[in-house]
């Protein structure tokens, strides 16, 4: 499979091998998907650790939003703490803190507050 012939056709690329936003099909899976209905869609991606910069979430559980077929997404692809501006995995795996969000939503949970981040290269 060209993985970027696919991807191509769901963002729009800047420059550096960047996705720079969101076209309206990726835009149009996520509105039908309820699970998403609650998060804000950001007009162009930012930087994890900038967006939440002085925020602090014991967990934060990373979805993925590469398509899965013509109506889904992959969905939650890995969990991480942000605390004092610290990113550590919860699951073994590795992550950036540079990483682009693309959507996000604050919910709680026994009174602390959790994220839930759109992601497409974490």
């Amino acid at each position: 499979m060209d993985y970027s012939r696919k991807l191509a056709n769901i963002f729009i690329w800047s420059g550096d091998n960047e996705v720079s936003e969101m076209d309206d099909k990726i835009k149009h899976i996520l509105s039908n998907l309820s699970r998403y209905k609650n998060f804000t869609i950001l007009d162009e991606p930012i930087a994890f650790n900038t967006l939440f910069r002085d925020k602090d979430f014991s967990t934060v559980q990373l979805h993925s939003i590469e398509t899965c077929g013509d109506d889904d997404i992959v969905g939650f692809c890995g969990v991480v703490s942000w605390i004092d501006e610290e990113l550590t995995p919860l699951d073994h795996d590795s992550y950036y803190p540079s990483m682009k969000v693309y959507g996000y939503e604050e919910w709680n949970k026994n009174g602390e507050t959790m994220l839930d981040i759109l992601v497409f290269d974490w």
